[in-house]
């Protein structure tokens, strides 16, 4: 993984991480796979367009604490989320940014 790239990437630290116990149980194996296929396809994306005069830019508008508890096999696991997967990806993004939108936009 690579390092996070304009430093305040909005996700929560773990300390703070841990005050948000239930806000964040969900899934089950089948989400650890889709985050494990979202960074192998931003590694291959941001891999094939390295080379590219553009600007690659990463938003999520809904990344949460940017970690998740799953269970698997009967146990709680806390993984890294999409926003945090995808800004420590390596090739990194250029710029990237994650955000919860105010509980009256989600309405």
């Amino acid at each position: 993984m690579g390092k996070l790239i304009d430093g305040d990437d909005s996700l929560l630290d773990d300390d703070e991480f841990d005050k948000f116990d239930n806000q964040h149980s969900f899934g089950g194996p089948w989400t650890r796979i889709k985050l494990e296929a979202l960074e192998k396809y931003l590694v291959a994306f941001n891999t094939a367009l390295s080379k590219q005069s553009f600007t690659r830019l990463y938003i999520d508008a809904f990344a949460g604490t940017g970690r998740c508890d799953i269970k698997v096999d009967g146990e709680k696991k806390t993984v890294d989320g999409s926003a945090r997967r995808a800004l420590t990806t390596n090739p990194a993004f250029h710029k990237g940014t994650s955000r919860n939108l105010p509980n009256r936009c989600r309405q």
